[in-house]
């Protein structure tokens, strides 16, 4: 009898955890597929769309939003440039991956020296799969720091996974 419980209590969750990602991701026209942007109730990325929505909603530079991945975000099709700082936010993968994250730096624009998904990384990103990334920087005309995640970090990086080497792609010579 004890082993029919364990299992019906199992399968019940199961089901449970499905379905709540399957409601979340419905489409609603919400900038994000919904969450208040905190700990307990993060904005949830449910696509592509939403995933580059982060960039702008960070205001005045910096942001303490917690963001969570719903599933799995293809940017194959997308140019990615550097999102700014992300002070105290977090972005939790939930154990799902992003797909083609391709990063476009014009060094040469602006005063920036920072490049990454965020300029400057204090915040925390962890539980998430980068498969395909690629960095393309143009415009070097003085010493820039250029990383995947965030030009410069001082933040939080944990069970991040990225199973090949990024694609980089630098003009003339570095040493």
């Amino acid at each position: 009898m004890n082993q029919s419980i364990r299992a019906c209590a199992i399968l019940l969750f199961t089901l449970n955890a499905t379905s709540a990602f399957a409601d979340v991701c419905s489409p609603t026209g919400a900038p994000y597929g919904g969450g208040a942007g905190t700990a307990a109730s993060p904005y949830l990325i449910c696509s592509a769309a939403q995933f580059l929505r982060i960039a702008p909603s960070l205001p005045a530079g910096s942001t303490n939003s917690k963001y969570r991945l719903a599933s799995n975000i293809d940017l194959s099709h997308s140019t990615v440039t550097p999102f700014d700082n992300f002070h105290s936010g977090s972005l939790d993968g939930a154990g799902f991956t992003i797909t083609g994250l391709r990063l476009v730096i014009d060094a040469a624009a602006g005063t920036h020296t920072m490049f990454g998904l965020f300029r400057r990384l204090n915040g925390e990103i962890f539980n998430l799969r980068i498969v395909r990334p690629s960095i393309s920087v143009r415009g070097i005309t003085r010493d820039v720091s250029v990383g995947l995640l965030g030009g410069v970090c001082s933040g939080r990086i944990s069970n991040v996974t990225i199973p090949s080497e990024p694609q980089l792609s630098l003009p003339g010579q570095f040493y």
